[in-house]
């Protein structure tokens, strides 16, 4: 299972992307605003322990500020707010400024392969969960009260929106991998199937020719038969040359009687 600040820093993923040569970009204002290169892995580092301590303080602190007073709340949010600007400000200096836009289809995709669908779940319920309770404090609250569940209405709003985006592409991948295998096995089934009948058709013309051989057999033994009676008719001619011989001796016969 993976710890409370693994799931933090995967949420902080969507400040950072990749551009088309591979290197990293950091977003500070996200869609708002332009990307900055990364020089190296150290400094984006540098900038996701920034993002920890400030999203802890800001959740963590916003909690624990607002149960106890709803006016330093406020005061702690703006706090927070300034302080983001000035770090902000500090880590990208010293950055070259990138051209490309943050792409928020790539970026809820690769996200989404990073979580399973039960966590997205959990995430946007907590979500729903604290968009309630800036909805009650814009309804029995004060005006700081009013300002303050205003804004987590937008944030955990956007947030609730990201984790449907995200749900939507883990169905969709699902349904589509499911589609696909079905396409596949029909596929493999229908070759197989082809690759059957093929073979029975083989099979069928051999035992005919099996059959056939036989008849030709018989057809050698007629002519063999053929060959002997046609040997035989010689026989039969001297018979018949004996016999026109002896002819001459009867006539010898009937000059005598004469």
């Amino acid at each position: 299972m993976k710890k409370p600040l693994e799931y933090l820093d995967w949420l902080l993923g969507v400040f950072f992307t990749k551009d088309k040569s591979g290197g990293k970009v950091f977003y500070p204002w996200l869609s708002f605003g332009n990307g900055y290169t990364l020089p190296s892995s150290a400094k984006e580092t540098e900038i996701r322990n920034f993002l920890q301590k400030f999203y802890i303080g800001l959740i963590g602190g916003g909690i624990i500020v607002g149960l106890v007073n709803v006016s330093l709340l406020f005061l702690g949010v703006l706090g927070m707010i300034g302080w983001y600007y000035y770090q902000s400000v500090q880590f990208t200096d010293s950055l070259n400024e990138s051209h490309e836009k943050l792409n928020y289809t790539y970026k809820i995709k690769s996200m989404a392969s990073g979580q399973d669908v039960n966590t997205l779940i959990i995430m946007m319920i907590v979500a729903v969960a604290l968009l309630l309770v800036g909805i009650v404090m814009i309804w029995n609250g004060g005006i700081l009260a009013k300002i303050i569940g205003l804004l987590m209405l937008l944030v955990f709003g956007a947030k609730i929106l990201f984790f449907e985006q995200m749900l939507k592409e883990k169905f969709g991948a699902g349904v589509g991998s499911v589609t696909k295998t079905k396409s596949e096995s029909t596929t493999m089934i229908a070759k197989a199937k082809t690759t059957a009948k093929k073979t029975t058709a083989k099979k069928t013309t051999a035992k005919k020719t099996t059959a056939k051989k036989p008849a030709a057999k018989k057809t050698a033994v007629k002519k063999t038969t053929a060959k002997k009676t046609t040997a035989k008719k010689p026989a039969a001619k001297k018979t018949v040359k004996k016999t026109a011989a002896k002819k001459p001796a009867a006539k010898k016969t009937v000059a005598k009687k004469k």
